[in-house]
């Protein structure tokens, strides 16, 4: 995992549990018939992705079928911190989840703190359009304002250097440290990348502004921000001085 320089970075081993659900998209407009072609092809293509989850760079897409509209497209991508295991874990449980929760839409994403999995019957997984944002704390951060522009300046620079995962921790006050996470697939364009993530934290204000703990989650990228560590690091620099909020 790549870190931000001039972010200080401290040792943690962190146990892993079951994945963490956080939010899903159902299209509602697109059903497929049980025992149809594309619930084959869709069974064999969440076996397959399953399967291929324990790669090294948390990321795969397939497809399974020849002819539209029974082809199923899938993708999976996981946090960059985790284990090959851990992909696995998170990956077969959004397998299961997303069947109960739509069971036979044809268009569908969900999202867990880990990974994230996604298919649908469109030519093109890219197509997909749906985001989230959300707080995860309920709690108000002290001098919001200064709180506000550390965020928002170190989101960003994050995003203009993200491959397929950053992270950084910045110090707030001498006792109370930012841990930020922006990641994105690896099929997205550079441009598009930096695009899309920085669209991404501008809607933070929308569900975050003073708050403890946020995140915005998109198809092909995510950003998060917590009060304590909740990615897992092993990599340490010397703290500096956070960048300007001017840099804005």
């Amino acid at each position: 995992m790549k870190l931000l320089p001039g972010t200080s970075l401290l040792y943690e081993c962190r146990r892993e549990g079951a994945p963490t659900y956080a939010t899903h998209y159902c299209s509602n407009s697109s059903f497929c018939t049980p025992n149809s072609t594309y619930q084959a092809n869709l069974n064999l293509l969440l076996s397959d992705l399953s399967s291929n989850s324990t790669r090294l760079d948390g990321f795969y897409k397939t497809s399974v079928g020849q002819n539209p509209p029974d082809v199923a497209l899938g993708l999976l991508f996981c946090r960059g911190d985790l284990t090959p295991a851990a992909c696995k874990d998170c990956i077969s449980t959004a397998t299961k989840d997303i069947r109960n929760r739509c069971p036979l839409d044809k268009v569908i994403l969900i999202w867990y703190d880990e990974c994230t999995l996604r298919y649908t019957n469109e030519s093109d997984l890219n197509n997909l359009v749906p985001s989230a944002n959300f707080n995860t704390k309920a709690q108000n951060v002290i001098d919001p304002d200064r709180f506000n522009g550390l965020l928002a300046s170190t989101m960003k620079s994050l995003a203009q250097e993200a491959a397929n995962s950053q992270s950084a921790a910045v110090k707030f006050t001498s006792s109370v440290t930012l841990y930020c996470l922006v990641q994105r697939t690896p099929e997205l364009p550079v441009g598009t990348c930096l695009t899309v993530l920085e669209s991404a934290v501008g809607s933070l204000p929308m569900c975050c502004t003073g708050k403890e703990g946020g995140a915005v989650v998109l198809p092909s990228s995510n950003i998060r921000y917590e009060l304590y560590p909740f990615f897992n690091y092993t990599a340490s620099s010397t703290l500096l001085p956070p960048l300007p909020r001017g840099s804005l």
